[in-house]
């Protein structure tokens, strides 16, 4: 078994984003209980034939046991991520049986992208592949929840983790967001449009809940409180109204962008030049965006598609207010 040393280390953050949490303190909160179970099943899973695990019913009576030891789900995803970190095998075949194993625990995505998520860039490469493989095997499975227009059951996941975080006032680990964007700048993008949608219902909610607790306490409401209510309900209406309209003019942005890639992909060369100035246009004015995960989707369009880069605007970006987007478009320029 490998032995990782283990430091104590302050979570670092940068600009609202978490940077990747550190191995040795994910390994401190190891389960020993859970690891033992975790090898048991590991073990009767890699006697079985490779092409009928599913007839093993030693391996699948494991399972069980492993199941059963705990109701807190994201444990069990948590010693799963130790598991991989300190087992050695031949080839690294433990990898990917930990990955057969996941699968067969059947948990929701919603526990597993919580649990993953910081790791997505971790140092531990073993932990990073492990992660990056569950993400990649998430976004690639083909189930949908019929919600445009985030489509695919990843993204909507995602959209759910990141309105989850902002509802919480959590930051969101930086490893996350370069995976969504490197993966789909467009559909990163929705996917914040539609999870920032998480600050004014958490304002409305607190509101509601004054109101009950008032309520309980059998206090009646001045007029002046009445007042301040109906304008409290007023402001939080017509923000309703302006981020419907912004996530609208978002959608279309990203459409005529996306739309002009579309295009020079398949050869479409003089379509793409006649749709070039209106997605460039789009660009330009996202890179002015008073929220930071829309600059940050015009970076990562222009590192991965050069026809589209503004220097200009490449420029600007560098010099962001947010670290994390000035970082990026300075990548972008080297």
């Amino acid at each position: 078994m490998r032995r990782v040393g283990l430091v104590v280390v302050l979570l670092i953050y940068w600009n609202g984003f978490v940077l990747a949490r550190d191995v040795g303190t994910l390994i401190a909160g190891s389960n020993p209980a859970i690891q033992k179970q975790l090898k048991k099943t590991y073990n009767a899973f890699l006697a079985a034939p490779p092409n009928d695990v599913k007839s093993n019913c030693e391996a699948f009576q494991e399972l069980q046991k492993l199941k059963e030891i705990t109701d807190d789900k994201g444990a069990l995803v948590k010693e799963l991520a130790i598991f991989v970190v300190t087992t050695e095998s031949v080839e690294e075949q433990h990898v990917l049986q930990a990955g057969a194993l996941l699968h067969f625990l059947d948990l929701p995505p919603s526990t597993i992208i919580r649990v993953f998520a910081p790791y997505l860039d971790a140092d531990n490469r073993q932990l990073r592949d492990f992660v990056r493989m569950w993400f990649q095997y998430h976004d690639s499975h083909d189930r949908t929840h019929g919600r445009p227009p985030l489509g695919s059951v990843n993204y909507y996941d995602y959209m759910e983790y990141v309105r989850n975080r902002i509802a919480r006032n959590e930051e969101i680990p930086a490893g996350f967001i370069n995976f969504i964007y490197e993966r789909h700048p467009g559909k990163a993008l929705l996917v914040f449009a539609y999870a920032n949608r998480a600050g004014d219902v958490v304002a409305q909610l607190h509101d509601i809940r004054r109101s009950l607790e008032a309520a309980r306490q059998g206090q009646e409401k001045t007029p002046e409180e009445i007042r301040q209510q109906r304008e409290t309900k007023r402001q939080h209406e017509i923000r309703r109204q302006e981020a419907k309209i912004e996530r609208r003019e978002i959608q279309l942005a990203e459409h005529i962008v996306s739309n002009a890639i579309w295009l020079k992909e398949n050869e479409f060369a003089e379509r793409f030049q006649a749709a070039l100035p209106e997605a460039m246009a789009e660009l330009e004015k996202l890179a002015r965006h008073k929220e930071w995960w829309a600059r940050l989707y015009v970076v990562y369009i222009m590192r991965q598609y050069p026809q589209l880069r503004q220097a200009n605007v490449l420029q600007q970006l560098s010099e962001d207010s947010n670290a994390f987007v000035s970082k990026a478009a300075k990548s972008v320029k080297e």
